[in-house]
């Protein structure tokens, strides 16, 4: 529109001039909003009696979305500031000057109670009419969208106020140095970067959660949620949560802070989080919790985090301490994660500090639930219990198998320098045959793991479950990727375990168990990745696959197309002790059952193995095949290219034997010094003196 038109309409406005008004306006100009103040706000300001009585009923109708804004004459705040007095600051970043705020400014409080449900009455205008009355008067008011009572009010024009009177000076300062509300907005802030609002209650900072605030002062939350949030610098302050969602998207940052949320709560949102969709930057945050919550009538999959829901953007430098105890309701799948949900971002350097968490039929993550980004840099301290469910019990057709994991329940994305030293318990009090995946790092792996650790005890018991255990991952994946016609390799290269691993299986179904001190089972590749933890499994009629490294070692066939599993340059130094039932056993050094390449690696693995069989007179004793590097070696020498699948692997044989009494062993599964592609020793300082000659000995 053009200034001159602009100009013409303020001056009708100022004088009042109802015929050069009538000659100007169109239906599309009524919509105009002179920068924050529209028509009707100016009408009523300069008390343009001749135009409100021809145009108030149009101009009503008008709404916010309508507004067609124009630039905003400084001289329109000059007469502005003279009736907002004290609640200028209200102002100072707002979008509008509803006609409805205007008329508490200028104390017209009969005909705004009369006219009230004529207006918008949005929160924002509400909530500073109810500070209009409190600042300019004195007086508290009650006021809703569909009711208001006001008091007959004086308006005061003049004011003794000396903080006024020091900012109208300042004002005045600025504006000869050619600012126009310098110092003014310096006290309050302009909602930007350099100059954040400044917030120390929960209504301001609902008000302003599209603008950058800064905290002033600690903020109690009563169940407000703040749909979208622009910068939240909580300056070392912190927000106490009664409810857990706080914040619906973050856009732009939070930081500087700490949260506190406890109580107890009931859940039916699939998505639930103190955020659920983070595209931004949460950095420098501190959440503390004691939670108890529980799943009710949904039967959608549940995902729970502590902070976020969906990670599109960076979680840095931030750190969780405290409890919590999810209780699902068995009807879909649920899951929890301390500080992320889905990750499709980056989650760097965040510390779960201490604390415990707990549930009897929720899959439960130390860091993250599903990653398809980054994770680097995370460590986990909090022990993870799965403590057990029989609901099938109540019905055959229900189950659930329980996922715990120190760092993420599925990885398709990376894993790095991360590190879980929290205890971890996965069981099963089901007398259906379940599935139990239990392990330090990620239970299920087609990404990749790098250079993380697990210091924690793995534990886990039922009656008849099979079980997936590992150290660092309980199923380490390749898939293929028919786009491209290639086989994808889930990776754990440069990790290591130290936890140690305990299984029971109590009863007398028959079940699979797959037990490695890296993976349960492996389809990808394990690259130079170590072992020392024991492994202990206790099974009455299951079928155990125990290795250093891994349980299986298992090609992959999807469609016409089959491809190998790999480790190589690993090492093992762990004890393996097998109390066995009536089914099978494999157990090795490095793998349980290998039917892929395993290459230039070595373990110093000793054997406890017990038969746990009565055996009548004449009766075959249960197969127990034990070997130093493999319990069985099923690859197909004749296969090209995998002729040396079991290439150069070295392994410490103290016992050759390695079996008690009872126990069978397959004698062609213990490495032998005349094995061409393997080597044993009796000797352990031979064993590591010829691997430092051939530069494989590591540490």
């Amino acid at each position: 529109m053009k200034k001159e038109l602009l100009l013409d309409l303020l001056q009708a406005i100022k004088k009042d001039d109802y015929k050069a008004f009538s000659k100007l306006v169109t239906d599309r100009i009524l919509c105009t909003s002179f920068g924050r103040f529209p028509m009707l706000s100016l009408c009523y300001m300069y008390k343009s009696a001749m135009i409100l009585e021809k145009f108030e009923n149009s101009l009503k109708k008008i709404k916010t979305a309508d507004y067609s804004i124009e630039e905003e004459p400084f001289e329109i705040y000059t007469d502005f500031r003279e009736i907002a007095r004290k609640s200028l600051r209200l102002f100072l970043t707002s979008e509008f000057v509803f006609p409805e705020e205007m008329l508490a400014l200028m104390a017209r409080s009969q005909k705004l109670s009369k006219e009230w449900l004529d207006f918008d009455r949005s929160y924002v205008a509400i909530e500073h009419i109810k500070k209009i009355y409190a600042i300019n008067f004195g007086e508290d008011i009650e006021i809703s969208s569909d009711k208001i009572s006001l008091p007959i009010v004086k308006n005061v024009n003049k004011t003794k106020d000396y903080l006024l009177k020091f900012i109208v000076f300042c004002m005045c300062f600025v504006l000869l140095s050619g600012c126009c509300i310098g110092l003014v907005t310096a006290l309050i802030g302009l909602g930007t970067t350099s100059s954040p609002i400044k917030v120390d209650n929960i209504n301001s900072l609902v008000i302003n959660a599209d603008k950058v605030v800064a905290l002033q002062d600690d903020i109690k939350v009563e169940n407000q949620t703040l749909s979208n949030v622009n910068t939240i610098n909580g300056n070392g302050r912190t927000i106490y949560l009664s409810s857990l969602s706080f914040i619906d998207t973050l856009d732009g940052v939070l930081e500087n802070l700490t949260i506190v949320v406890k109580g107890d709560y009931e859940t039916t949102d699939i998505n639930t989080a103190l955020i659920k969709n983070n595209n931004g930057t949460i950095k420098n945050v501190n959440i503390k919790i004691d939670l108890k919550i529980t799943e009710k009538d949904t039967e959608n999959d549940l995902y729970i985090s502590a902070l976020v829901g969906t990670n599109n953007g960076t979680i840095q430098n931030c750190s969780l301490s405290g409890n919590a105890n999810i209780i699902g309701n068995a009807m879909g799948n649920a899951y929890y994660s301390s500080i992320a949900s889905i990750n499709n971002g980056e989650i760097i350097d965040v510390s779960i500090l201490d604390g415990a968490i707990t549930s009897s039929d929720v899959d439960l993550a130390g860091i993250v639930i599903q990653n398809k980004g980054k994770v680097i840099n995370a460590q986990n301290k909090s022990t993870i219990s799965q403590i057990g469910t029989d609901i099938i019990s109540q019905d055959e057709n229900m189950g659930w198998n329980p996922n715990c994991s120190g760092i993420a329940i599925e990885n398709t994305g990376t894993i790095q320098n991360c590190i879980n030293y929290g205890d971890i318990t996965a069981n099963s009090l089901s007398n259906k045959a379940l599935e139990i995946l239990i392990s330090g790092i990620a239970t299920k792996n087609s990404g990749s793991i790098l250079s993380s650790n697990n210091h924690g005890k793995l534990t886990t018991s039922s009656p008849n479950s099979s079980v997936y255990a590992g150290g660092i991952v309980s199923l380490n994946r390749q898939y293929l990727d028919q786009a491209l016609s290639t086989f994808v390799f889930g990776t754990i290269e440069n990790s290591r375990n130290f936890g140690d691993i305990d299984i029971s299986n109590t009863q007398n179904e028959a079940t699979e168990i797959f037990s490695g001190g890296i993976t349960g089972v492996n389809q990808g590749k394990i690259i130079k990745s170590a072992n020392s933890g024991k492994q202990t499994v206790i099974t009455k009629n299951g079928s155990p696959f125990i290795g250093g490294i891994a349980g299986i070692n298992t090609s992959y066939t999807e469609g016409m197309y089959t491809s190998y599993a790999s480790i190589t340059e690993c090492r093992s130094d762990s004890n393996i002790s097998l109390t066995f039932g009536k089914k099978q056993s494999f157990v090795g050094g490095l793998v349980g059952n290998n039917n892929s390449t395993l290459q230039y690696s070595f373990t110093f693995a000793e054997f406890t193995i017990t038969d746990a069989n009565d055996y009548a007179d004449g009766e075959n004793k249960i197969l127990a095949f034990v070997g130093s590097v493999v319990g069985v070696d099923n690859i197909s020498r004749t296969l090209t290219g995998w002729s040396s699948a079991t290439a150069y692997n070295s392994a410490y044989c103290a016992n050759a034997e390695q079996a008690t009494i009872g126990a069978f062993v397959y004698q062609n599964s213990i490495v032998s010094i005349s094995d061409g592609l393997n080597k044993g020793y009796n000797d352990k300082q031979a064993m590591i003196n010829t691997l430092n000659q051939e530069g494989r000995y590591w540490e």
